[in-house]
């Protein structure tokens, strides 16, 4: 059964700025999964300070930044890229960027420098939600779902903000909201 707000694969939420989870607080989440059983996510604007080869056994060439994904998984990595079917088992998200896929084959391309720390985003982590849950949420105000180019959002360091500002309205005012308005 369809959900009468458009959840699905490639959709984008924008967290509210009064969202007070830390994890979620400024967040940007693309949905990677969806389906009548719940739904997946990758934030993809939360920058880890550590890269791939800090938390792999086998070491990659390029230096590729790692991301927090979301709070479900942490001892998991997921990633997406844009080199489509040349990766086995990829699936499709947006924009030309899929999900997974066969790791071996994306190590022995990023070694050989096929692919680059462009091409491929790794995230620790992921962001799940249960049957209906991100609905009730959305229908609560705690995200703004859109559609959005994925390809635009992974290259833009402040696509909250901008995101917020261009939306108009009370969004702008999210936008230009400080991210700790106590402490003013």
């Amino acid at each position: 059964m369809k959900s009468a707000i458009n959840i699905d694969r490639g959709k984008i939420l924008y967290a509210d700025p009064f969202l007070q989870d830390s994890i979620f607080r400024r967040a940007v989440v693309v949905l990677v999964d969806h389906s009548e059983k719940g739904t997946l996510g990758l934030i993809i604007n939360k920058k880890l300070d550590i890269s791939l080869n800090q938390i792999i056994k086998e070491k990659i060439n390029n230096h590729i930044e790692v991301y927090l994904g979301g709070p479900v998984g942490q001892n998991a990595l997921f990633y997406m890229h844009n080199k489509g079917i040349i990766i086995p088992d990829s699936q499709p998200v947006s924009d030309g960027w899929y999900f997974g896929g066969d790791f071996e084959v994306l190590r022995e391309k990023l070694n050989n420098y096929e692919i680059g720390s462009n091409d491929v985003r790794f995230f620790v982590g992921y962001s799940g939600w249960g049957e209906h849950q991100l609905e009730t949420e959305i229908r609560e105000k705690s995200w703004v779902i859109d559609s959005e180019k994925l390809s635009w959002l992974l290259n833009e360091q402040q696509c909250w903000q901008k995101k917020m500002i261009a939306l108009g309205d009370k969004y702008a005012l999210w936008g230009s909201f400080p991210e700790g308005p106590f402490l003013n």
